[in-house]
C-alpha cells in the first residue's frame, strides 16, 4: 500500500513538471471564443522556463526631442533678362536664347534662323546660320523712335536679321530689317518670344492710317483637303478665305459640292473672318444673243446671286465679301453682256445684289473684281475706275478688287510702290487685294529675288495706302498653284518652307 502511494505521488509529480505555466489573464472578449480540440501529441516537450525582467513604470517626465536644423529656403534662378538699353528702355524682357532655345537651333529644318537661310540662299544671298544668329537685333522703336505698339496700346519687340543683299550698293528694296522672331505681353503683362508670322503683323501691328489688313487665301479643294491635316499652318500665317464660285451650266451641281466642301472644312478651320467669293454673277455658259431683253437677263441674274447666297450665307450668317461682278473687259463673256445692254447692266446687277444679300446681312460687302489695273498705263485701271464711279453715284458699291496676277507674260510693267498706292487711293472706296501671286517664268536669272522684290512693292502700297483692306493670295504653296509648280508663284515653297517672297511681306506688313 505504501509502495503504492509512493508511486502515485512520483506520477502526480512528474505530470506537475510537464504542466505549462499559466500566463496573465486577457481582458475578456465581448465575443466567447470557441473551444479547440486538439489531438494528443505522442510525446511531451519540456519547456525552457524564461525569467522576464518587468518594465519600468513611465513617468509623467517628458524626454526633451532634439531641436530641427532649420531648412534653408531655396531662391528660385532669375530668368535673365536684356539690358533696357537693348529693347528701347522697357524692363523685365527675357532673354530669348535662355527662355526659348528651340528658336535659336540651328539644326532644326524648321527653326525660323534655319528657313530664312535657306530661302536667302534660294534667292543668291549667301549668308551662315551663326551669322545670322550672332547679328540678330531687337528693335522695339519706329524710325522715328516712336514706340512699337500693339492695336491695344501695348509694347512689342521684334528680333530682326539687317539683311544688306549686295554691300556693294545702298537704297536697295529688301535692304534693311527682316522680322524673324516677336516678343509681345500677356494679360498679366509677361513677356513671351515666338517666331514672327503674317497673323502678328496683322494681329499686331497697325500701321497708323489704316484700319485694318487682312491675309487671305484662295484655295482648291485639294489645298482645303492639305490645311485640314495642318491646321497649324493656315492659323499662323492666313486670317481669311477666298472661295471661287463657278455656277456655269452643266458644271453647277459639281461647285455646289466642291463649295459646301469648302464650307465645312473652312467651319473645321475655324474661321471667324468674312470669307471673298468670287464669280457671285457667273455667266459663261450663258451669251447675250439668247436674251431679248434686259429684264430677262435680270431674271437670270437674280437666280444665280440668290443662289450663291443660299449657299454662303452659312458663313457668318452671310456676312462676307461679294464679288458681285469680275472682270468685265474685252475677250470675258461679262464684256459681251455689257456691249449688249450697257452700263444698266452693271447697276442692275449690283441692285438685285443690294437686294438679296444685303437686306439679310447688312454688313456684307459688295465689291467689282479686276485683273491688270496696278498701273497707270494698263487699260484695265480706267476702265476700273469709271464703274467704280458709276456704281459710287448710285451708292451701290462698296470696294474694288485689284487681281495682281503678275508676270503671266513677258513684257508687264514693273510694278512702282507710289503709283500702286495712288491707285488704289484714287478709288475713294476700301481696296481688296484679291488674287496676288507671281509668277518666276518669266522673271530672269534670280527669280526668287526679283519676285520677293514686287511682293515688297504691293504689300508696302497696300499698307501705306490708308485704303487696301485685303492681302488675298491666290494659292500658299508651289504646288497648289493654278499656274502649275514651275511658276513657283506664292510664298511657300512646294514642301511648305518660306520662300523670300514670305520674308518680304513680313518686311512690308511689319513696315519696320
Amino acid at each position: 500500500m505504501k509502495r503504492t502511494w509512493m508511486m502515485v505521488l512520483l506520477v502526480n509529480l512528474m505530470l506537475s513538471a510537464c504542466a505549462p505555466v499559466t500566463g496573465p489573464t486577457s481582458a475578456p472578449s465581448a465575443t466567447p471564443l470557441s473551444v479547440a480540440v486538439l489531438a494528443p501529441t505522442s510525446t511531451a516537450t519540456p519547456t525552457a522556463t524564461v525569467t522576464v525582467t518587468p518594465s519600468p513604470t513611465p513617468t509623467d517626465t517628458a524626454t526633451p526631442s532634439p531641436t530641427p536644423s532649420p531648412t534653408a529656403t531655396a531662391t528660385p534662378t532669375p530668368i535673365p533678362t536684356l539690358l533696357p538699353e537693348q529693347v528701347g528702355g522697357l524692363s523685365g524682357v527675357p532673354d530669348p536664347r535662355v527662355t526659348n532655345p528651340e528658336l535659336f537651333d540651328l539644326t532644326r529644318r524648321d527653326g525660323p534662323i534655319p528657313q530664312f537661310v535657306n530661302a536667302m540662299k534660294k534667292a543668291g544671298i549667301e549668308v551662315s546660320p551663326d551669322k545670322v544668329l550672332n547679328d540678330l537685333q531687337f528693335i522695339s522703336t519706329k524710325a522715328d523712335g516712336a514706340p512699337l505698339l500693339d492695336k491695344d496700346g501695348k509694347p512689342f519687340i521684334v528680333a530682326a536679321y539687317n539683311l544688306d543683299p549686295n554691300p556693294n550698293q545702298t537704297g536697295e528694296t529688301l535692304e534693311g530689317p527682316i522680322p524673324l522672331l516677336i516678343a509681345t505681353q500677356n494679360e498679366n503683362e509677361e513677356w513671351g518670344w515666338r517666331r514672327a508670322l503674317f497673323s502678328d503683323a496683322i494681329k499686331i501691328y497697325r500701321a497708323s492710317n489704316i484700319n485694318n489688313v487682312r491675309t487671305v487665301i484662295a484655295v482648291t479643294s485639294d489645298e482645303f483637303f492639305y490645311w485640314k491635316n495642318n491646321n497649324k499652318f493656315i492659323s499662323e500665317n492666313f486670317t481669311a478665305f477666298t472661295i471661287p464660285y463657278d455656277y456655269s451650266g452643266d458644271t453647277k451641281q459639281r461647285y455646289d459640292r466642291d463649295v459646301n466642301f469648302r464650307i465645312i472644312a473652312l467651319k473645321d478651320l475655324k474661321t471667324n473672318n468674312p470669307v471673298l467669293i468670287i464669280g457671285l454673277t457667273d455667266l459663261e455658259d450663258l451669251k447675250p444673243e439668247d436674251f431679248s431683253s434686259l429684264e430677262d437677263v435680270m431674271t437670270e441674274v437674280r437666280k444665280r446671286i440668290s443662289h450663291g447666297y443660299s449657299l454662303f450665307k452659312q458663313i457668318n450668317n452671310g456676312d462676307n465679301i461679294y464679288v458681285v461682278l469680275n472682270e468685265i473687259h474685252q475677250g470675258t463673256p461679262i464684256y459681251s453682256f455689257w456691249e449688249k445692254f450697257g452700263d444698266q447692266f452693271i447697276i442692275e446687277t449690283f441692285r438685285i445684289a443690294q437686294e438679296v444679300i444685303k437686306k439679310n446681312s447688312p454688313n456684307a460687302q459688295l465689291i467689282y473684281n479686276e485683273t491688270y489695273n496696278y498701273a497707270q498705263e494698263f487699260t484695265f485701271y480706267p476702265d476700273t475706275l469709271r464703274i467704280v464711279k458709276l456704281l459710287r453715284k448710285q451708292e451701290l458699291i462698296d470696294g474694288v478688287g485689284m487681281q495682281m496676277h503678275m508676270y503671266l507674260n513677258d513684257n508687264e510693267t514693273d510694278p512702282r510702290l507710289e503709283e500702286m498706292k495712288e491707285i488704289m487711293q484714287s478709288f475713294g472706296i476700301p481696296v481688296y487685294i484679291t488674287e496676288f501671286d507671281i509668277s518666276q517664268i518669266h522673271l530672269g536669272n534670280n527669280p526668287n529675288y526679283t519676285q520677293a522684290v514686287i511682293a515688297y512693292k504691293v504689300v508696302k502700297s497696300c499698307v501705306s495706302s490708308g485704303t487696301c483692306v485685303d492681302l488675298g493670295f491666290f494659292g500658299s504653296q508651289d504646288n497648289f498653284s493654278w499656274l502649275g509648280p514651275k511658276a513657283k508663284a506664292h510664298p511657300f515653297d512646294s514642301n511648305g518652307q518660306p520662300k523670300l517672297f514670305y520674308y518680304a511681306i513680313l518686311k512690308a506688313l511689319f513696315n519696320l
